[in-house]
């Protein structure tokens, strides 16, 4: 079984356009409230969606992603594939990471983070008005107090083991999280932040080869 998990200020609605799950058996999983856990607390819990009788792939976007790592230490992955995100804290910039230690990323507004603007529209590569629509919808949607929550796990994530069954897809226009430099990553070369939406072809040609 394939289990999905979508990105920070993300659903599942992220995935809508990829058509390799139309033959695909998956699930998504749900997030739950944080209930002031690390990253490392919130896998174990969310963990508990996932069926431990069958064979497990997972596959996160962004924060997703990095969910989907601290599962896999949890338990058994056949494959654990990784898309716009990163594998452990080396591939965080480290300006964020600087971010996070000096704890700057609490002073910011809730609701300033659910703000959709020609910045986030930017850095996310979404341009076209549909992907700006989307876009909006989504943060609109999403829990405020949990998008806080997820950023501060981001910048005190603190994982340093690469999963051995790690496939990852990153975009080379990725302004949030650059192209990590290291091997066996598929390059979408003109993919930015939430490809899995704007280059949804490219990338069902990727998880053909990889799953």
């Amino acid at each position: 079984m394939l289990y999905l998990i979508s990105g920070l200020g993300a659903d599942e609605r992220i995935f809508g356009r990829l058509s390799f799950l139309e033959k695909q058996e998956h699930k998504h999983l749900q997030w739950v409230p944080p209930n002031g856990n690390n990253l490392k607390e919130y896998a174990l819990r969310l963990s508990e969606q996932i069926d431990r009788d069958e064979e497990v792939i997972l596959m996160g976007v962004s924060f997703g992603g990095m969910v989907a790592v601290e599962i896999s230490k949890i338990l058994p992955c056949k494959k654990v594939i990784l898309i716009s995100s990163a594998a452990t804290k080396q591939e965080i910039p480290s300006f964020y990471r600087f971010f996070g230690k000096l704890k700057l990323h609490i002073l910011l507004p809730s609701q300033l983070l659910k703000w959709a603007n020609p910045v986030t529209y930017f850095l996310f590569g979404m341009y076209q008005p549909n992907d700006k629509t989307l876009l909006k919808n989504i943060l609109q949607d999403t829990d405020a107090p949990f998008l806080k929550w997820a950023i501060n796990a981001i910048l005190q994530w603190n994982n340093k083991e690469i999963p051995a069954n790690l496939l990852q897809i990153h975009g080379m226009k990725d302004w949030v999280l650059p192209c990590p430099k290291t091997k066996n990553i598929i390059k979408i070369q003109k993919g930015g932040y939430l490809m899995v939406w704007t280059e949804a072809r490219q990338i069902d040609d990727a998880l053909k080869l990889l799953i």
